[in-house]
C-alpha cells in the first residue's frame, strides 16, 4: 500500500490510527491525544505495511495509554461541574487579584503579568519577572491555582528547578511536591 499524505485505518482493539508520512521523522512514532486521537509519523525510509506492524506491536502501550486519557476525561468532567467556567473579565479578576496578593505577601513582586489560553503550560516567568498564567488556572481547585502562582513567583528568585528552588517553594507552600504531582491530573485538553 502506498501511502501520500494521510490515511485513517481502523485497527482491531484500537480503532481508528490516522497514518502520517513525515518528511522530518527519522523514526516512526505514536501519539495519543485527547482529542485528535491515535496518530503514527511514519518516515520516507518506511512502508505503511512496517507501521501497521510497528503499531500493532505496540497495541497494549496504546490502549494503556487511551485508558489513562478517558480516565483523565472522567475527573476533568467532575472538575467542571464543580468549578464552572467563568466570564473573561471574572477570570481576569480573580487571577490577577490573587498572583499579587501572593506577591505581596512573599515579597516576591512581578513586573507584568499576562494571561493567555496556553495550550501546553500553566504559567511562565521571563527574566524580566514577568509572569504568564494560563486563563484556565481558574478552573482549578484554589489550593492548586496557588501553587502554580507561587511556583512561577518563585522564579523571581531561583531561575531553574534545582534544590533551592524546590527548597523555597516548599517553605512558601508546604506540600508544594504533592501538589505538583496533583497538576499531572489535568490536562489542559479538557479546560
Amino acid at each position: 500500500m502506498a501511502l501520500t499524505t494521510g490515511e485513517i485505518i481502523d485497527i482491531d482493539d484500537i480503532g481508528p490510527v490516522l497514518f502520517v508520512r513525515s518528511l522530518r521523522a527519522r523514526r516512526m512514532n505514536v501519539s495519543i491525544r485527547p482529542i485528535k486521537g491515535v496518530r503514527v509519523a511514519i518516515p520516507r525510509s518506511h512502508s505503511l505495511e512496517d507501521a501497521l506492524c510497528f503499531v500493532r506491536s505496540r497495541t497494549g502501550w496504546i490502549n494503556e495509554q487511551i485508558s489513562i486519557i478517558n480516565s483523565a476525561r472522567e475527573r476533568h468532567r467532575d472538575l467542571l461541574d464543580c468549578h464552572p467556567k467563568l466570564s473573561a473579565e471574572e477570570t481576569a479578576l480573580l487571577l490577577t487579584t490573587r498572583i499579587r496578593e501572593l506577591s505581596k505577601l512573599h515579597a516576591l513582586p512581578f513586573n507584568r503579568l499576562y494571561l493567555k489560553d496556553y495550550k501546553s503550560r500553566w504559567g511562565s516567568c521571563s527574566v524580566r519577572n514577568d509572569i504568564g498564567l494560563n486563563i484556565k488556572l481558574a478552573r482549578l481547585p484554589d489550593e492548586l491555582v496557588d501553587y502554580i502562582m507561587l511556583h512561577e513567583l518563585t522564579h523571581i528568585r531561583w531561575r531553574g528547578h534545582g534544590k533551592r528552588f524546590w527548597t523555597m517553594l516548599e517553605r512558601l507552600n508546604p506540600g508544594a511536591r504533592e501538589l505538583d504531582g496533583r497538576m499531572k491530573d489535568y490536562l489542559l485538553e479538557f479546560l
